[in-house]
């Protein structure tokens, strides 16, 4: 396959954002462990900081020509279905359950709206340039 051709930039950044996204639920779920998932610490508000920043790590990809909207939408999607799927393993009951889906979500979610404003910022210049 020709590595300039869009297919290949496109699996490409499917497979970097998966790769990123099995990281970067790795990092959540140990700093989330250490904290025993409570939401109300200002530990935990570093760790929703921390992944709300990690997939800006992808912007880099530009560079090769491969899109990082693709790769960062992946990542976070991937962090968080092994995060989920975590904690539906792990909880030993239905309080545990609900806090640890909590604390999950509440750390994914500022990666997410990180993610939503960079790419509506994205698309602002894009159409200003056109202009």
């Amino acid at each position: 396959m020709n590595s300039n051709s869009d297919v290949f930039r496109g699996i490409s950044a499917v497979i970097i954002g998966a790769a990123a996204g099995a990281l970067m639920a790795l990092g959540v779920l140990v700093f989330l462990q250490r904290t025993e998932f409570a939401a109300d610490r200002v530990s935990f508000y570093l760790i929703a900081l921390l992944a709300a920043v990690l997939p800006l790590c992808l912007d880099s990809l530009r560079k090769r020509g491969i899109a990082p909207e693709i790769s960062e939408a992946v990542m976070i999607l991937f962090s968080a279905l092994i995060c989920f799927g975590y904690v539906q393993v792990t909880a030993v009951n239905d309080i545990a359950l609900s806090r640890m889906n909590h604390a999950v979500l509440f750390v994914h979610l500022p990666a997410v709206i990180v993610y939503a404003v960079q790419w509506a910022v994205s698309l602002y210049r894009q159409n200003r340039n056109k202009n």
